[in-house]
Order: structure tokens, then sequence, then C-alpha cells
């Protein structure tokens, strides 16, 4: 995807978002007209023609345009700007050449550090359940699965979010309360990165930030959802299952011990 394909799409969701606010009468000062669509679709052409010179102004109309949303819809919109504000696509994202680190990555766990236990022990299902290797797991806080030493953080975690196949978002107490995991979450319900939302802890489903709360949770904490979860993830991600159903099975119970 090049960078005005993805332009495009963020563009796109802001549009969609706005419809969806104006259909239930919550848009202020533009409900009655299509003005902030046209505007967007303005800003759009002008990032795609001449983003190094048109970034910064595009960035505040943009602004302007969303402050105008009830405060839910704000926070989506803001975690969609993030994603043009923050990767810089002049010359950080690079979505057209990702790195070698980037291309390796088939799924990237959000957490926060605090569940490192719950993170090592899903890494230990998965590896139970599938042929994988290190690299195509990106765990931050585990050892084999953290960042390169000396890496660029957010340059490397933003181009793996955007290259990896599957997001799994591991959310308790803890973890909620961390910007880098929102920000994870954010950026790949953003570009339409598949998420599974999976609850530790013993939370619920109300524990969802905004846009996540349509999503079908899965609860680590129960072994059925965590066979789901094994299932689901075929479907989605590359790779090959094993058979070891005794080690699946001891895997999965480990991680409902530490996940209640």
């Amino acid at each position: 995807m090049n960078n005005a394909r993805f332009i495009d799409e963020i563009i796109c969701k802001l549009k969609n978002l706005i419809v969806k606010t104006k259909k239930t009468k919550r848009y202020s000062a533009l409900a009655s007209s299509y003005s902030a669509e046209i505007e967007l679709e303005k800003i759009s052409e002008l990032l795609k023609t001449d983003y190094e010179n048109s970034y910064e102004l595009c960035i505040v109309n943009i602004n302007s345009i969303i402050d105008q949303l009830p405060v839910n819809e704000k926070l989506e919109a803001k975690q969609l700007i993030s994603l043009l504000k923050n990767s810089k696509l002049k010359d950080s994202i690079k979505l057209d050449s990702f790195n070698i680190t980037s291309q390796k990555v088939k799924i990237f766990i959000s957490h926060s550090s605090l569940d490192e236990k719950i993170a090592s022990s899903l890494i230990d299902v998965l590896e139970a359940a599938f042929i994988i290797k290190s690299e195509n797991i990106r765990c931050t806080s585990v050892p084999g699965y953290k960042l390169p030493i000396g890496s660029q953080t957010s340059e490397i975690l933003r181009n793996e979010i955007y290259q990896t196949e599957l997001l799994l978002g591991i959310l308790t107490v803890k973890s909620i309360k961390s910007s880098y995991v929102l920000f994870e979450l954010g950026a790949s319900w953003g570009i339409g990165r598949p998420i599974f939302p999976l609850l530790a802890g013993g939370v619920k489903s109300e524990i969802l930030p905004g846009p996540l709360r349509e999503s079908n949770a899965l609860k680590i904490y129960n072994s059925s959802d965590c066979y789901q979860l094994i299932q689901e993830i075929e479907t989605l991600v590359t790779l090959e299952r094993r058979n070891n159903l005794s080690k699946i099975s001891e895997k999965i119970q480990s991680l409902v011990s530490v996940s209640l």
C-alpha cells in the first residue's frame, strides 16, 4: 500500500465518523451541510500532492473540523489523526518499503509491561498451537520478543502494527491506562487491521476503548475462549498448526491461571 492510499483510508474513516455523527444530529456546527466532508477531501488531495509543505496546515484544519464532534467520536478521530501526525509519512513510516524486522511480524501483542506474565503465557500458547518463529511475534516486554537494542521504538512499532497480520490486545485494569496500548489499538483499528481484544484479570468488555466496544472480546481466563482464540488465529494468520493437544491444553491452563 502506498502513501496516497494510506492517506485516503484515514480521511475516509474520518468522513464516515462525521457522517455517522450527523445522522444522530450530534455534529454541531456543520450538521446541515457537507462542508466537513468537502474540506476533508481537499485536505486529502493536499497531503497526497504536497505532503511536506501542507502537513502542518492540514493537521490544524482537521483538528478544527473534529473539534465539533462529541467527546467519544472526537477521541476516535484523534486516534486516526495520530496515524498521520505521529508517523510523518514523508520521512518515517515508509509504507512502500518496510524494514526487514517489520516484514517478519505476524502477530503483535499489545499489552502493559505490568502484564508481562500474561503476555509470556500467551506466547507459550501460540508456540504450542502453531509452528512460529520468535521473530514472527512482537511482544515488547517478554525476552526473546522485544525490539532490537538501539532501535527507534516508535518508528518500528508503527511499521510493525501496520504490517502485522493480527494484533492481540491484552486488556486489564493496568493496560487500559497505558498510552502505548491505547495508541497501538487505535492505530490498528484506524487502518483496519484485525484486532482480537483479550480480557484478563476478570475484567469485562465494558473496559474496551470506544471504537472497540463493538468487538467480540475473548476472556483468556476462560479455557473455552482460549481454544476459540487458537481456531480464529488459524483462519487469519499464515501459520501452520501443531497437533500436540496435550501441550496446548497444558499451556492454556497456565494462561488461564495467570489471567484470573
